[in-house]
């Protein structure tokens, strides 16, 4: 991992925040399926482990009763379909808006030439595809993927062809369909190392099901109260991290370069506390809203921070003597130095 490759998503970072509704982790090559979750012994491992392997289960239900605000989690093995995966260093929410992937490697471009075939038929896994797919968080740390994904079709396709005409990539335009839990995958052996290094062009196949993200609240005045007051935080906590950067004067617009604050400042509206509560689909355009912010932020400090690691590795390497090899590589470095650009990236996370 690079500074140009920085992710938010880091298995201890998930931990650290220590969030509601804990995120489970799916170690890809070793799970064939069943779901690997990690359990709270396994978390306190930084980066080891498989975490506890579970078997499948087709009635997920919620087994407290009397909690208002409980996820209902109900499907049955009928819901059950099988897809391609695509895991990715990031999270792609269910808002409604049309999603854009760009498809360079091999396995990625062949997965969506099988989804916008005219004649869908089965691919490489023994899969019949209808032009879904599942996009979940693979931890750059541990190379796990999140056991929750995004149900994702596509709409729009645009091949990228290079002076010769020969295809370099895909463009992919997607709308989200909704939340799954990924229960196995199909063909794991198509993630080893050897595999990548060949460049095959054979991607990730998973079963997975539908999740009803629905909150069930009673019509109880204390509920409503409760739901009303995390909607106020939620708009208050927004308005404050936006004014830092939106406002000129903010505590922390210096922190971005001119073209991060105009994006923040023109493009992302405020939000009002109705935005989180009015609907579901409202929900999600809010909290995309919200990722928007954070990914613009993040998108200016990867740009500082490659810009510090380079200049670091560059006078490091010099330091070393002899003719200087570009590209320099950081396992070449000196060891202390790997451990001080390994920390900037982790505090910068």
């Amino acid at each position: 991992m690079s500074a140009g490759e920085m992710h938010t998503g880091y298995e201890w970072l998930a931990r650290q925040k220590d969030a509601v509704g804990r995120i489970g982790w799916m170690d890809i090559i070793t799970t064939a399926g069943t779901s690997t979750v990690n359990s709270k012994d396994n978390d306190e491992e930084e980066g080891e482990g498989e975490g506890q392997q579970v078997e499948d289960e087709y009635d997920v239900k919620d087994s407290s009763e009397g909690d208002a605000d409980d996820i209902i989690l109900e499907s049955t093995e009928l819901d059950v379909q099988r897809v391609p995966l695509y895991p990715l260093g990031a999270v792609h929410l269910p808002s409604g808006h049309v999603q854009t992937l760009n498809n360079m490697q091999p396995q990625n471009i062949r997965m969506a030439q099988d989804l916008t075939a005219e004649s869908p038929g089965e691919n490489n896994a023994g899969t019949t595809l209808n032009g879904t797919f599942c996009v979940t968080l693979r931890a750059a740390d541990t190379g796990r993927i999140a056991t929750m994904g995004t149900l994702m079709r596509v709409v729009h396709t645009e091949e990228l062809k290079s002076y010769d005409g020969s295809l370099l990539g895909i463009r992919v335009q997607c709308v989200a369909e909704g939340l799954v839990e990924i229960c196995g995958i199909v063909n794991p052996q198509c993630w080893t190392g050897e595999r990548r290094l060949r460049k095959c062009d054979e991607y990730l196949v998973a079963n997975v099901r539908p999740i009803d993200s629905r909150i069930s609240t009673s019509d109880c005045d204390a509920d409503i109260n409760e739901l009303d007051d995390i909607a106020n935080r939620l708009a208050q906590d927004f308005a404050v991290v936006r004014s830092m950067y939106a406002c000129k004067d903010g505590v922390a617009a210096k922190e971005l370069p001119s073209w991060a604050v105009d994006a923040v400042q023109n493009n992302l509206p405020a939000l009002q506390p109705h935005n989180f509560t009015a609907s579901e689909q409202s929900f999600w355009k809010a909290a995309d809203v919200w990722q928007t912010l954070c990914n613009t932020v993040r998108e200016a400090r990867r740009s500082d921070l490659q810009s510090e690691v380079n200049e670091i590795t560059i006078d490091a390497a010099v330091k070393k003597g002899g003719p200087l090899k570009l590209p320099v590589h950081r396992r070449d470095l000196p060891q202390d130095v790997q451990i001080r650009l390994n920390r900037m990236e982790e505090e910068a996370a």
